[in-house]
């Protein structure tokens, strides 16, 4: 229940974060080429991009640990 309730402050604070950005124009250089994007459209690339490496590492830890679990219990 907790998490949830955090989700939806988020949600909600970035929802007014992605609004009050939504007039402005950002410039954005990546070694030769250059883009210029709207601020509410660069923030959320930039939250879909961190939410897919943060999936990706849970993912990447949580073999990891299961594989060390696996380790273990042959060994014992």
């Amino acid at each position: 229940m907790g998490r949830l309730i955090a989700a939806g402050v988020v949600a909600v604070l970035l929802l007014v974060l992605i609004l009050q950005n939504s007039k402005e124009s950002w410039r954005f250089h990546f070694y030769f080429w250059w883009f210029s994007l709207p601020a509410w459209l660069m923030l959320v690339l930039v939250l879909v991009v961190g939410f897919l490496i943060g999936m990706v590492l849970s993912a990447l830890l949580r073999r990891r640990k299961k594989r060390e679990l696996r380790r273990r219990a042959q060994s014992a």
